[in-house]
């Protein structure tokens, strides 16, 4: 992918007013919405057997079934791209090492430096990362495409991963501006709007299923296509990896950005 196309511009934002009604999703910080929570020190006397559990079914059950204004839990959704947290070494057992492989790695032909910036960018190895799917004008990866089921056999939606710490928080900002709601009710009222939108939950689908035929998200995108907005982040990160034209509000929330990479890059 090339870099940030200046035809399709991302001028500073202006914040409009909370809306109040609106139910941002929840990010937390950085660090915890795209990787998970920070690794703890392991406890000799604990369990290892459940330290880490990725709860993504409930993801894809809201995705699927939750109420027009349910949001995502990035938190959750990040954890299956980052994988689980990584616990210390037991210092009663010499031939613990103190950082576990990752078990489920970026697809080896993706270029191992790429996938250090994005563990870097993330703060832990990306789990199934299958390419990078755009870059960053200061030529870091911003956006990784991933396959639609990790090596585990979990189902993975979520094609497009914005992965730029810097652009995460903008877009964090974006949302909690109140866009997402007065989004999805432009796709009420705007039939053209919501027949484009619709185009590229179709577009976003036809992608994934030449990577894999998953079953368990048959006809299930992210973001809250085709009908609501339920995350700027994914919408974004298919702008970027598609180009101008193929997602009208992932265009739309690309250009309200400031220049995320005008201080150079972010790992």
């Amino acid at each position: 992918m090339t870099a940030h196309d200046p035809t399709h511009p991302a001028a500073p934002a202006v914040a409009p007013a909370a809306d109040p009604a609106d139910v941002p999703v929840d990010h937390t910080d950085l660090a915890v919405g795209l990787a998970g929570p920070a690794p703890a020190a392991a406890d000799p006397a604990a369990d290892r057997s459940d330290s880490a559990v990725w709860p993504f079914g409930l993801a894809v059950a809201a995705d699927r079934v939750g109420p027009a204004d349910a949001v995502v839990d990035h938190a959750d959704l990040a954890g299956g791209l980052a994988g689980p947290a990584v616990a210390a070494a037991d210092p009663a057992d010499p031939a613990d090492p103190a950082v576990d492989p990752p078990r489920e790695p970026a697809d080896p032909a993706v270029d191992p430096a790429d996938v250090a910036a994005v563990a870097a960018q993330l703060g832990r190895p990306p789990r199934a990362m299958r390419a990078v799917a755009h870059r960053c004008p200061c030529g870091r990866p911003d956006v990784v495409e991933t396959w639609p089921r990790l090596p585990d056999g979990t189902p993975f939606p979520t094609l497009y991963y914005l992965t730029c710490p810097r652009a995460v928080g903008a877009v964090g900002t974006l949302e909690s501006s109140g866009l997402m709601r007065r989004m999805t009710t432009r796709l009420d009222q705007d039939p053209e709007l919501a027949a484009a939108y619709t185009r590229a939950h179709r577009a976003y689908l036809a992608r994934r299923a030449e990577l894999d035929d998953v079953p368990e998200t048959a006809g299930i995108s992210a973001g809250g296509m085709p009908t609501r907005v339920k995350c700027l982040h994914v919408l974004v990160a298919h702008a970027l990896a598609a180009g101008p034209g193929v997602n009208p509000l992932g265009d739309e929330a690309l250009a309200a950005l400031p220049e995320w990479w005008a201080a150079g890059p972010c790992v």
